[in-house]
């Protein structure tokens, strides 16, 4: 009778060992699958001499936009000297990009503005004044487009030329179109986006609402 519950003590040992083992196996494979999972990072995509990978950890906002064929990829630290790393992939002309500028990103949109079958990409930003964020609340917008699928080129953007009540500047997107809304002297204010293309030269305007 000892023997038998000594063999079956033996018997469940052994089970328990294995359970623990098989588990364990189990969680490391799932880390393992989990770590290695990244969209953003890439050794063979180099900018500045340093590979996507190495400078994605200086970098806190991470956001990946769909093109047709294509990523349109942002990162951005938000710090008080700002830099917006730019990349695609899936191109044949591949776009890689650094902005330097005191701010910080606020949103990020892809849209197709003039309804032409080809994407742009837009970067809204608020500038650094002083030693505070947005003191005065102005949003400046940047934008890409894909020129026919095949390569990225920079949208210069028409500045409003408008003295805004601060922190009522507001850039949104309005029926898939990118629409511009603040105060002056308690009125409020709309502008709407055309985007205009002449060759590879690509011009945001604005028309005030009605």
């Amino acid at each position: 009778m000892k023997l038998l519950n000594f063999k079956l003590f033996i018997l469940l040992f052994a089970l328990t060992v294995i359970s623990c083992k098989n588990t364990k196996e189990e969680k490391k494979a799932v880390e393992v699958e989990t770590e290695t999972v990244d969209v953003y990072a890439d050794d063979n995509i180099i900018i500045d001499g340093k590979s996507v990978t190495e400078l994605l950890n200086n970098y806190s906002l991470k956001n990946s936009l769909e093109g047709d064929n294509f990523t349109f990829n942002i990162a951005a630290n938000n710090k008080d000297n700002n830099r917006i790393l730019i990349y695609t992939k899936g191109l044949d002309n591949e776009f890689r990009k650094t902005i330097s500028f005191e701010g910080k990103v606020l949103e990020t949109f892809v849209l197709d503005q003039n309804n032409d079958g080809y994407k742009e990409f837009y970067i809204t930003t608020t500038p650094l004044k002083g030693k505070s964020y947005a003191s005065v609340g102005d949003v400046e917008i940047i934008g890409f487009a894909s020129h026919k699928n095949e390569k990225i080129e920079r949208i210069e953007v028409e500045d409003v030329k408008a003295i805004k009540t601060e922190r009522t500047d507001k850039v949104d997107v309005v029926d898939g179109k990118l629409q511009r809304s603040f105060i002056v002297n308690t009125v409020p204010q709309k502008y709407n986006y055309n985007l205009e293309i002449d060759g590879d030269d690509y011009e945001l305007t604005y028309v005030k609402a009605e």
